[in-house]
C-alpha cells in the first residue's frame, strides 16, 4: 500500500470515528467513496476520456430507471498530488491510470437485471459494490455529458 493510500485511509478513519466522539449513534456519512481508475476492475481505460465517464445507480422494481449520481473526477500527478486543471479542455484528455473517482457511499442502488438498456449507450459497465449499495460506472458512447455538476469546484480568484 503507497504512502499516499494509508494517509487517505488513516484520515477517512478519523472522520468516520467523529460520530461517536460526538455522541452520534449513526455514522458519518460524509465521507466519499474514493477509487483511482487503475483500481476499477474491468475497466479498459484505453481510449476513454474523461467526458464519457458517468456514475449510475439502477432502480429496480415495477418502472426500472437508471438515475444518474455526481461522480467527482480528478487528476492526479504520479505522487498523488491533485493538478488543478483550467478551463474545460482536460475533460476532453484520455482518462489517467491515477484519475480519482469519488462519490456518495449513500447514493448506491440496486443490482441491474438486465431489464432495461445500459445508460447512455455504455460500451462499458462496472459494477461498483459498497455496503450502501450498487454504483455502475458508465463509459457513454452516445454523446452523453453528465448533466450534474462537478461537486467541487477550483477558482484561481
Amino acid at each position: 500500500m503507497s504512502i499516499l493510500h494509508s494517509r487517505l485511509l488513516l484520515i477517512l478513519s478519523i472522520f468516520g470515528s467523529l460520530g461517536s466522539l460526538w455522541g452520534l449513534s449513526a455514522p458519518i456519512q460524509a465521507c466519499p467513496a474514493i477509487i483511482l481508475a487503475y483500481q476499477v476492475n474491468g475497466f479498459e481505460r484505453t481510449h476513454v476520456t474523461r467526458d464519457q465517464l458517468a456514475l449510475y445507480r439502477f432502480q429496480g422494481g415495477l418502472h426500472s430507471e437508471w438515475q444518474e449520481v455526481p461522480l467527482e473526477l480528478d487528476p492526479l500527478d504520479s505522487e498523488g498530488s491533485l493538478l488543478f486543471p483550467v478551463g474545460d479542455a482536460w475533460r476532453q484528455l484520455a482518462v489517467s491510470a491515477t484519475d480519482r473517482l469519488s462519490y456518495a457511499h449513500s447514493s448506491g442502488g440496486n443490482l441491474y437485471d438486465g431489464s432495461i438498456p445500459a445508460p447512455c449507450a455504455a460500451s462499458q459497465l462496472i459494477e461498483l459494490k459498497s455496503e450502501e449499495g450498487l454504483h455502475y460506472l458508465a463509459v457513454c458512447n452516445d454523446g452523453h455529458r453528465s448533466s450534474i455538476d462537478s461537486p467541487v469546484t477550483f477558482d484561481e480568484k
